[in-house]
């Protein structure tokens, strides 16, 4: 008997109260006589449900379901993912990672269908947004998508013609949204969505930064709310998602937002401190040949940043936020070659752990005239290389030392092969006295020093090192005859005498005096999608990523009053 479903039946009088469901499932069922008693306990399970649905029922309401429509909070919730950035142990190449084609809203990141876990799948690196798609109205939409109806007065959008290295690949990108062990945490948090008379809408308006709830932000993240909403056809509903992050909107398992974004990299410090800089005598900040980078410093005070004598920085330079550059930056005409200005938001000084899984320490070990070959992470007490010494590096190596680090006497670190090395250190860094740290390879992401303390790290006296420097408990000086090339965020940063230090590499500290305000706003108006049925429970899913480093904006809006209503069966094929 080919009886029609009380799920496909056509509804008048708008949708159902739980009493003319539960009467529809009965009836249903007395004309089939396959399995009447499960569709009565539907029909009894149904009534409880939607009698739940609301805390009070207004006075002027016939009904639980109309009393829902007429609430003025929804609550979303969110699925977190948290994620080191790039240029911690264990980062994540996406998070902080800095786009080829330069800092901008990227589009076709994302597929145009969720995979089978229900998660957005990797299309491409990205193509960097020239133009918005637009309604006639010149409200930015999604570019054209076969399965979105077009409207008179739409407008063209456009994008480059090549991939900008906004995300890394299937395998990276797979990482967002989904547990992966020793690559992210999950948490959970909550958006609420106010209603706004002035709108006449649903709004969320902030920031999902400080989901942790304990009075820490965080930076390198992603967040997802799945919820089903029931569609009333005619009402002209949207949904609208603005950020200076990332942000994609499905609507059943469909691509209807694409706001992915990308870093530039010309705005990533390759020098980074939470307080002063100085230059004195001949010394240098340069930027390599084919690198990108700024010197910046959280500090707003006067002569945060101060060069004199004839030091230079060939750069642009960033003081704290608030400052006035005139006399935040101390440097005579020509002193800085590049622009001199404030940041738009602080720079957030990296948390650094020791590394687990070490072995025990060995104790004190001095190399002297020797050479020898460190191939198995290692720790030690305190670590001295001197006296004509090479010490050769051989695979994926960390070293920790609960104490002192010291290079010298003409004494040399060489990488193997594509060998890499963390040295994570507790007490004292020196390196001096015509001494050599990674200059066979020169590419500075090879090699990268962590302070877990608050010594100085120094460099005096003739060193040659290629590395990266991570530091927030403590600052960096570079004195004669030093060339360091490389990335340093820390505590502080001086370079005295004839020393230099040459920016070089991608750093992944962030691109901190963008414009953090949002720069992406899309909507969708649900009357476009052709195959929404009143008929049938539809899902919104939202996706957000804040891979940027810095604080993060996130504006969403909604005048859907039946969203998180789920009362009948999802639509077959609906995202064929």
């Amino acid at each position: 008997m080919n009886s029609q479903s009380p799920f496909d039946a056509p509804m008048s009088g708008g949708h159902p109260t739980s009493a003319r469901l539960a009467d529809r499932i009965r009836r249903y069922a007395m004309r089939n006589d396959v399995k009447r008693s499960v569709l009565s306990v539907m029909a009894v399970a149904l009534t409880a449900w939607f009698s739940q649905l609301v805390d009070a029922v207004p006075p002027n309401s016939t009904s639980p379901y109309d009393a829902y429509k007429l609430r003025t909070t929804i609550a979303l919730p969110g699925a977190v993912h948290d994620f080191k950035a790039a240029y911690l142990p264990g980062g994540h190449a996406d998070f902080m990672r800095a786009a080829s084609a330069g800092a901008g809203r990227y589009v076709y990141v994302m597929g145009d269908t969720l995979g089978s876990a229900k998660k957005p799948v990797f299309n491409s690196a990205g193509y960097k947004r020239s133009k918005d798609w637009s309604d006639s109205a010149l409200r930015p939409i999604i570019p054209t998508k076969s399965y979105i109806d077009a409207r008179s007065g739409d407008i063209a959008g456009a994008a480059a013609g090549s991939t900008g290295n906004a995300a890394g690949n299937a395998a990276s990108v797979a990482q967002w949204f989904q547990d992966a062990a020793g690559v992210n945490t999950a948490y959970t948090t909550q958006m609420t969505m106010n209603y706004n008379g002035v709108v006449s809408a649903f709004v969320f308006d902030g920031t999902l930064d400080g989901y942790r709830a304990n009075g820490t932000s965080d930076y390198t993240y992603t967040c997802e709310s799945s919820m089903p909403f029931l569609y009333e056809q005619g009402q002209g509903w949207y949904v609208s998602a603005g950020t200076n992050a990332d942000c994609w909107v499905y609507v059943d398992d469909r691509l209807v937002i694409d706001g992915g974004g990308g870093m530039g990299a010309q705005g990533m410090p390759g020098v980074a401190t939470d307080g002063p800089i100085t230059l004195s005598n001949t010394g240098q900040v340069n930027i390599d040949a084919g690198s990108a980078g700024s010197v910046a410093t959280n500090t707003a005070s006067a002569a945060a940043v101060s060069l004199g004598n004839s030091s230079k920085i060939l750069a642009d330079v960033y003081a704290g936020p608030g400052s006035n550059p005139a006399s935040a930056i101390s440097a005579g005409a020509g002193a800085i070659t590049g622009v001199r200005g404030s940041l738009s938001a602080p720079i957030a000084m990296p948390q650094i752990d020791p590394p687990s899984g070490m072995p025990a320490s060995i104790g004190d070990k001095d190399y002297k005239n020797t050479t020898a070959t460190i191939s198995a992470n290692t720790h030690f007490n305190n670590l001295t290389i001197e006296v004509n010494s090479t010490v050769n590096i051989s695979g994926n190596v960390v070293i920790l030392v609960d104490g002192a680090f010291t290079l010298r006497n003409s004494s040399k670190i060489i990488l193997l092969g594509n060998s890499t090395l963390e040295v994570y250190f507790k007490g004292a860094w020196f390196a001096g006295q015509s001494s050599e740290i990674n200059v066979t390879t020169t590419d500075p992401g090879r090699v990268t020093f962590y302070n877990l303390g608050t010594s100085l790290i120094d460099v005096n006296n003739s060193v040659d090192a290629y590395a990266n420097f991570a530091s927030p408990g403590a600052g960096m000086s570079i004195g004669n005859s030093v060339h360091v090339r490389g990335n340093f965020i820390g505590k502080s940063f001086d370079v005295n005498n004839t020393g230099d230090f040459t920016i070089k590499g991608s750093s992944g500290w962030g691109h901190f005096h963008e414009n953090s305000a949002m720069d992406m706003a899309q909507r969708i108006d649900l009357d476009r999608l052709g195959w929404l049925d009143p008929a049938h429970t539809h899902y919104l899913h939202i996706f957000f990523a804040n891979r940027t480093g810095r604080a993060s904006h996130l504006r969403l809006e909604t005048n859907m009053t039946l969203l998180r209503v789920a009362g009948l069966p999802q639509a077959p094929n609906q995202t064929d």
